[in-house]
């Protein structure tokens, strides 16, 4: 028997994105940014933004709380880290910029790194809302499970979805063209315009 597998197209683009998220939302580019940020200005930012029972725990295992928890000097130095945040709290972009969560307004962060001037003097109640569904998750999850990279891998459990959901919408729409095309071809004869 002679098995004929498909090709891994979809992986090696999954891969290519992986690599480019890595750098601009994804915990290495976070962990970038924080050494350029003064740690003096991150701890308080934390101490007023963040849990302070889910710092300590954070802390009793030897992990920065910037690691789960949002704080507005990050996002500003760099604004597509809020995809960073929404990723490693299972969220998917569907549902974290809808109407109901209001957060409609910030996908131009995740999205282009720019942080709408309406929003400027909301990023203290973005990082709020995200460190107060943080502190859940971080009671949520086995304590003896929890690092750096623990928390890396969540984040990739939202993106392998996220990403399949991108590759099929893209399938979709070829497919969508193919049709069109082979209709339009069809009745070429009889078409006065095509839109």
């Amino acid at each position: 028997m002679k098995f004929k597998l498909p090709e891994p197209n979809a992986q090696i683009e999954f891969a290519e994105a992986l690599l480019r998220l890595r750098g601009s939302i994804l915990q290495n580019s976070l962990l970038e940014v924080v050494g350029r940020v003064p740690v003096q200005t991150i701890d308080r930012e934390l101490t007023e933004f963040a849990d302070p029972a889910g710092l300590s725990m954070l802390a009793q295992m030897g992990i920065r709380g910037e690691l789960m928890y949002a704080v507005p000097c990050l996002l500003e130095k760099r604004p597509t880290l809020l995809g960073n945040y929404r990723l490693l709290l299972g969220i998917s972009q569907k549902s974290f910029y809808s109407s109901e969560t209001h957060a409609t307004r910030c996908k131009v962060m995740e999205e282009s790194g720019i942080i709408p001037k309406s929003m400027t003097e909301h990023l203290g109640n973005l990082c709020l809302a995200l460190n107060g569904c943080a502190s859940s998750l971080l009671m949520g999850l086995p304590k003896n499970s929890i690092s750096a990279q623990f928390l890396d891998d969540l984040s990739l459990l939202t993106l392998g979805p996220q990403l399949r959901g991108g590759a099929n919408v893209r399938k979709g729409s070829d497919g969508i063209n193919i049709v069109f095309e082979a209709i339009r071809k069809l009745v070429a004869n009889q078409l006065i315009s095509v839109t």
